[in-house]
């Protein structure tokens, strides 16, 4: 997890006399053009400052003593900051990786490991007129570096969810995508990956459970809520609902699931670009040849040449973490490996089903779950290659499962929904996030300044698009405020 450098090297108070009187919107002479500059070459040497100082220098002659111009000048000011910080932090990265790549097989290693932290926050959320999606569970979400996808689900006191929410990671904005009447009926625990500007869904079921079964390939169009059937070839996976899936290239891995009555461990692939199903591995009689037993609510990984199924439940058992079955892609066989403990700590994830986990390069991160009487709100970060465990400081705010959890391309975690208790009727409505790395400087910009103007969480803006890109905000950054058309959101 990263290290809150970079976040404390945004968090400057506006009202420091290097920044100059609040309210004006100017900048002492003398203070912050030349200071900043100063302070990079002596702890930074060799590093290009020309842009940060010009940047810096801008800011002296630009003023705005309107409020609804306030947040072009911060816009500036958190940018220059930001591009500070993101030397700062850089540098010191560097220098921690140097001293750690002793130990470390990879550059990619020796930055993870600096990354640790146990900061999580909740995401502030809002909609108009209060039309807010309900807690929630079985559901999946996406994330784009935009927007959090949020599709079925089940609420004991709302019953299946066949809708699509879509939230603004910027302004923290839920907009409804689609409706019940378009939603497909089986949208609680079934599968969910991108492709292309679509949702792909797979699998899945409707209440009561298992009274609905499906293994149609539907698409949602991100910008629209539009859906449609996608004509597959190859062999598909059975009918079932609770499987694992993870996007991987060009591919859709589905692993396992139930009909609510038969455990299931086999194993599919569907090439996007085709729409072509691959079964990998056949396995639907219970321990049959000693291969692993069939299982929902598992999660899986993959890596070059294999796939690593993590956790899950059969009827009876709760299956553990310390052995995981391993696929071998080529000769499609099983394997039940035994994983390494934490280093430090010397053990391995308790079992587990129900748990959310998202993928970053070889690394699995698996979030909380249950064994069916404790809820776990432990993060932990699996190799995919040696299979060694890493107990991460990282906790979830609150214990979870039935939660689902997904990444931005920037490596933002972002967790939604679940239960906090076994049994309980009760779902969470809560958004939490994380960084697993330092954000890039653009990205820690506009964060920070999407965060320190409330004006944005507005449906009444007081300053246009035009008003953002003439004061130096990409227009790729700008184009992340957009909202849904009237007419889609009442359809």
């Amino acid at each position: 997890m990263a290290s809150d450098s970079w976040r404390r090297g945004l968090c400057l108070n506006p009202t420091s006399p290097s920044l100059g009187r609040q309210g004006t919107g100017t900048v002492s002479q003398g203070s912050c053009a030349s200071r900043p500059k100063e302070n990079i070459h002596m702890a930074f040497t060799g590093r290009n400052t020309e842009g940060i100082s010009h940047e810096l220098g801008c800011l002296k002659v630009f003023r705005s003593t309107q409020p609804a111009r306030q947040p072009l000048l911060l816009w500036r000011w958190w940018w220059t900051t930001c591009r500070i910080a993101s030397v700062k932090f850089e540098a010191t990265s560097n220098k921690r990786a140097d001293n750690t790549s002793s130990s470390a097989s990879t550059g990619h290693a020796a930055r993870a490991a600096t990354m640790d932290s146990t900061y999580m926050e909740l995401v502030h959320t809002w909609a108009d007129e209060g039309n807010q999606p309900v807690g929630r569970s079985g559901h999946r979400i996406h994330c784009t570096d935009s927007f959090l996808y949020s599709v079925g689900g089940y609420n004991p006191n709302h019953g299946p969810l066949r809708e699509v929410w879509r939230l603004n990671l910027s302004t923290g904005q839920w907009e409804q995508l689609s409706c019940p009447a378009t939603t497909p009926e089986a949208s609680i625990s079934h599968s969910l990956a991108s492709h292309q500007g679509d949702l792909l869904l797979t699998g899945g079921t409707s209440y009561p459970f298992g009274s609905i079964l499906t293994s149609e390939v539907l698409a949602c169009d991100q910008q629209t809520g539009e859906w449609r059937p996608l004509h597959t070839s190859g062999p598909a996976p059975s009918p079932l609902y609770g499987q694992a899936v993870r996007r991987a290239g060009d591919y859709m891995y589905v692993v396992g699931g139930t009909s609510g009555f038969h455990f299931s461990l086999q194993a599919h692939a569907l090439h996007l670009p085709s729409l072509t199903w691959t079964r990998l591995a056949d396995n639907d009689a219970p321990n049959k040849n000693d291969e692993p037993l069939g299982r929902y609510r598992a999660e899986i990984g993959v890596a070059p040449g294999r796939v690593v199924v993590v956790g899950g439940a059969s009827a009876f058992t709760v299956f553990p973490l310390d052995q995981l079955p391993v696929l071998n892609v080529n000769s499609g066989k099983w394997e039940v490996q035994w994983t390494k403990p934490d280093p430090v700590m010397q053990v391995c994830p308790s079992p587990r089903r129900c748990h959310a986990a998202v993928q970053r390069n070889n690394e699995l991160y698996v979030l909380g779950g249950t064994d069916g009487e404790e809820v776990f709100n432990d993060v932990w970060r699996l190799n995919l290659l040696s299979l060694a465990w890493t107990r991460l400081s990282l906790t979830l705010p609150t214990p979870l499962y039935f939660h689902d959890a997904a990444l931005t391309k920037n490596g933002c975690l972002y967790v939604y929904g679940g239960l906090d208790s076994v049994g309980s009727d009760q779902r969470s409505e809560a958004v939490f996030r994380a960084h697993l790395e330092a954000p890039p400087l653009l990205e820690a910009a506009w964060g920070a300044f999407t965060g320190q103007c409330p004006s944005l969480l507005s449906t009444d803006l007081t300053f246009t698009n035009n008003d953002l890109v003439a004061a130096g905000v990409p227009r790729s950054m700008v184009k992340r405020l957009a909202r849904l058309p009237k007419k889609t959101k009442d359809h």
